[in-house]
């Protein structure tokens, strides 16, 4: 997964082997760390907020932060089942 830097406000570089890659739109999620946060399991609480959707949480954990994640992209993969199930029909 390429990363993004920027460099004191002015530029953005992507960062890793899949530079240029065009990522969906559906999938962004903005993630907030609390002041408090260091990064560690034992420190990781913010708030994360689905850029499409507007669905947002505040998370306690690195696995509550993960779950909001799996939830939001399960539901954008309902449609899809749905859409499958009438061209059946």
């Amino acid at each position: 997964m390429p990363l993004t830097a920027l460099y004191h406000g002015v530029t953005s570089v992507e960062i890793g082997p899949n530079k240029g890659r065009r990522l969906p739109a559906n999938h962004a999620f903005v993630v907030q760390l609390s002041r408090e946060a260091r990064g560690t399991r034992d420190s990781f609480r913010g708030r994360a907020e689905h850029v499409v959707s507007g669905h947002a949480t505040h998370y306690e954990t690195l696995d509550e932060l993960l779950m909001f994640i799996q939830c939001v992209l399960a539901r954008l993969r309902e449609p899809d089942k749905a859409d499958a199930g009438n061209e059946k029909a």
